[in-house]
């Protein structure tokens, strides 16, 4: 935010003050008004109380602290000129690179900043989270469509398999990752001989020390 009020603060040289700021009439109180700006506190409005305050606040967080745009998504910066950065065109599903002058990109984030006392919500109507499980169901049925399901849960190990093709539970050095328990049931209904785990407990030690796999 700093940057954004030094930009600002340079620019009243260059700016043209429109009529309902006409009480602005030297650099002091053009300084005066962004400063001030600049350190006022947020009012957030919540309808009503949560059951748990840090899932709120850490949830709020993780917006509160981002910039408009991430330093990943820029290209290219030149100092007091321009900045170039990649976004998802959802039309044709590719990343474009787009340039602008640091004023049109801060005319682009002003424009996302709501009006004094104006809410923001992201549903409404039959979307709101409040009625949404009453009032959705009975859109699907008007318009005669299947009412989706609930999305069954992704986890960590599905992802990797997945994605990875890597098991997470499966041992470096052991193929069958039962034997690493000795003697545990299987998912296929077969069980390991304690025995012959135990036996080999100094082989798979000698496999992971020195790198390669042991079949068993």
């Amino acid at each position: 935010m700093w940057n954004v009020r030094q930009y600002l603060l340079s620019q009243w040289e260059h700016t043209t003050v429109p009529p309902e700021n006409a009480h602005l009439q030297s650099e002091n109180d053009w300084r005066h008004l962004v400063l001030n700006a600049g350190g006022q506190h947020w009012h957030i409005h919540l309808s009503k109380k949560t059951k748990n305050g840090r899932k709120t606040v850490n949830y709020l967080g993780r917006y509160l602290k981002k910039p408009p745009i991430s330093g990943s998504r820029l290209a290219h910066y030149t100092c007091g000129a321009t900045l170039s950065f990649t976004y998802l065109d959802h039309r044709t599903q590719t990343y474009q690179q787009e340039t602008l002058s640091q004023a049109d990109m801060l005319r682009r984030v002003v424009q996302h900043i709501p009006e004094k006392h104006f809410r923001m919500i992201r549903y409404f109507g039959f979307l709101a989270n409040r009625v949404c499980g009453q009032y959705l169901p009975k859109v699907y049925e008007a318009l005669k469509m299947a009412t989706p399901g609930p999305t069954p849960k992704l986890y960590f190990v599905q992802m990797a398999k997945s994605f990875l093709n890597v098991d997470p539970f499966r041992c470096v050095a052991v193929w069958r990752a039962d034997d690493i328990h000795g003697g545990n049931q299987r998912a296929d209904g077969a069980g390991t001989d304690p025995q012959r785990s135990g036996d080999r407990a100094d082989e798979v030690r000698e496999a992971l020390t020195g790198g390669r796999c042991v079949r068993t």
